[in-house]
């Protein structure tokens, strides 16, 4: 049996170098960032081992989308580009193994359509994996329409991950949680 998993992700410490200083000063690393780090940028070392030892023939890789949505519509295309083409880069050698859902900048929509068929077309990525909001805007906006009508043209799926929903949200559906009677963060 064939067995493939998603919702992989991966992360690359290199693409760092191409953020904004002020937006790689506030990038909040988790508390267990010296020890998940690694793990997330490791192609062919214990992720291949580790996926042999659980019996799973391939993963599809994603890259977690919170840097490009922190950028602008002239930053995060290119961005988001050059997250693609490394990550294409380091699965190539493994194509039994490894594919990958596209990183798309959301933040400029038509963009990021161009980006998906490129990632499709050029890496044979299978889709793009996006937030389910992009800076607080849900993606039943009008503007992401070219993002969804190119996976559609491309017969690639559009994975929405799930996250935490913007404050309003929060504040709409939890604040009353538990006896709790004012709007708290999650």
């Amino acid at each position: 049996m064939r067995i493939v998993t998603l919702e992989e992700h991966v992360a690359f410490p290199e693409m760092k170098a191409f953020l904004p200083a002020d937006v790689a000063k506030n990038i909040k690393e988790p508390p267990n960032a010296a020890q998940m780090m690694p793990k997330l940028a490791d192609i062919a070392g214990e992720r291949l081992k580790s996926m042999d030892d659980a019996g799973i023939t391939m993963q599809v890789l994603s890259v977690e989308n919170t840097d490009v949505n922190l950028l602008d519509e002239k930053l995060a295309p290119q961005f988001a580009a050059r997250y693609n083409d490394l990550l294409a880069e380091k699965i190539a050698p493994h194509p039994e193994r490894f594919s990958a859902f596209a990183l798309l900048p959301m933040t400029a929509p038509a963009t990021a359509a161009d980006e998906l068929e490129r990632a499709v077309t050029k890496h044979g990525f299978r889709g793009a994996m996006i937030k389910g909001h992009v800076n607080g805007e849900f993606l039943d906006h009008p503007k992401f329409s070219p993002v969804f009508e190119r996976a559609q043209k491309l017969g690639v799926p559009i994975y929405i991950h799930p996250g935490i929903p913007p404050k309003a949200v929060q504040g709409a559906y939890y604040s009353n949680i538990g006896g709790k009677t004012g709007y708290t963060d999650l």
